[in-house]
């Protein structure tokens, strides 16, 4: 019975012994399998993702100057629009007979007032009257020493003095008469000019007032593109402030993208990005802007992108998203996160060397969620341990099953 049970025993020894034989009966031990990582250099963009949707680069709001109601619609949505176009008119209370109206009665006024400013301010010649004096003292002078002489002139001619006398006194008379009249209408006509200048002022106003009226009578639009909102129903309330139309040039769109209140301080003009929107190919663009204030409405800062449209594919109001790329990390090391192990000491990997397994410390930077960058601990054409770290050793022979190496996006 003993001697059963010792063979027994020795049976097992042998199977066991067969059993950690190495396949070539060299007798050597296999190595731990392994699938190992080459490390190489390539771009690691530190990106992120962010929704958005297409706007147009050039888009105005349409909306009235004064309240009112519409009257008639002459464009919808969809519609192809050229500036100054009419989309719509309104009922304010003021049209265009008003308008005339007004126009006329300043016109009125205005010719009123240069008919009295053509009025001579003194229809009398002072020169003439000045004259008529001096020639009027020459012939009375004469006379008294006609009178004072002791000859007298010839009849004839004295009568001819007398009446030539006379003849001056009735025309100075009658300039003197009309200097006083001229005198009384000067001093009438200033205030009368004054008043007039106001009364034509307040006409002026009341025909600006009755243009402005007609103006906003018309909706028109702003500039060359298509009708993208139309809010305009024959009949509706029109509010200053309340948009009626919206206006957008289509071959020239952009992206906005709606930024996260701690993402706002990452982001710069310039950045590269790439937009998806719908089923349609990535666009590769650049953000143009960054907005520094927040919008009330979405409680996020917003961010834009150009975004090519010859074929107007893009529409606005589609929505996306686009990937931003906050730093390239052009040509760095790179190493699955996967191949980094952890202690107390820090980040680690197995690198291998001759077949078997030694512990490196690394140092690292970004990570991408897969990939991590390796700033320090190793270099390029190293071969790292990625799967089946944990069950290998520092020190423990490896078996390399497989090679992994290729750039992982």
């Amino acid at each position: 019975m003993r001697q059963r049970l010792i063979g027994r025993l020795l049976l097992c020894l042998v199977l066991t012994g067969c059993a950690n034989a190495a396949p070539n009966g060299g007798g050597e031990t296999a190595g731990v399998p392994v699938t190992a990582y080459q490390i190489r250099a390539q771009d690691l963009p530190e990106t992120l993702l962010l929704p958005g949707r297409v706007v147009a680069a050039e888009e105005a709001q349409v909306s009235a100057t004064l309240p009112g109601k519409v009257g008639q619609v002459y464009v919808h949505t969809g519609d192809s629009v050229q500036k100054g176009q009419l989309l719509a008119t309104l009922e304010t209370g003021q049209g265009e007979e008003q308008l005339q109206q007004a126009r006329q009665a300043l016109q009125a006024m205005e010719a009123q007032y240069r008919q009295m400013t053509a009025l001579p301010s003194d229809p009398a010649d002072k020169d003439r009257i000045a004259g008529l004096e001096r020639e009027i003292k020459r012939q009375t002078d004469q006379l008294s020493r006609y009178a004072t002489g002791k000859s007298l002139p010839d009849p004839a001619a004295l009568l001819t003095s007398l009446r030539q006398l006379t003849e001056l006194q009735t025309q100075l008379a009658r300039l003197q008469s009309e200097q006083a009249i001229s005198g009384g209408l000067a001093a009438l006509r200033a205030p009368l000019l004054q008043s007039m200048q106001g009364q034509i002022a307040q006409a002026r106003q009341a025909v600006q007032l009755a243009e402005a009226q007609v103006r906003a009578g018309r909706l028109t639009s702003p500039l060359d593109g298509v009708v993208l909102a139309a809010n305009a129903a024959p009949g509706s309330p029109a509010a200053p402030g309340l948009p009626l139309y919206s206006v957008g040039n289509l071959p020239q769109v952009e992206f906005e993208i709606y930024v996260d209140p701690n993402q706002q301080a990452r982001l710069a003009p310039g950045q590269a990005a790439a937009v998806s929107v719908g089923r349609e190919a990535a666009v590769e663009a650049r953000l143009l802007e960054v907005s520094p204030a927040l919008q009330p409405q979405t409680h996020s800062f917003t961010a834009r992108t150009d975004l090519p449209n010859p074929d107007k594919r893009f529409k606005p109001g589609m929505i996306g998203e686009a990937t931003v790329t906050l730093d390239p990390h052009k040509n760095v090391l790179v190493l699955p996160k996967a191949a980094i192990l952890h202690d107390e000491k820090g980040a680690f990997v197995l690198r291998i060397k001759d077949g078997t397994a030694e512990s490196a410390r690394v140092t690292t930077g970004y990570d991408n969620g897969h990939l991590a960058e390796i700033k320090s601990g190793l270099a390029a054409g190293d071969l790292v341990v990625l799967e089946g770290a944990d069950r290998v050793q520092a020190g423990a022979a490896l078996n390399v099953t497989k090679t992994e190496g290729e750039p992982v996006s």
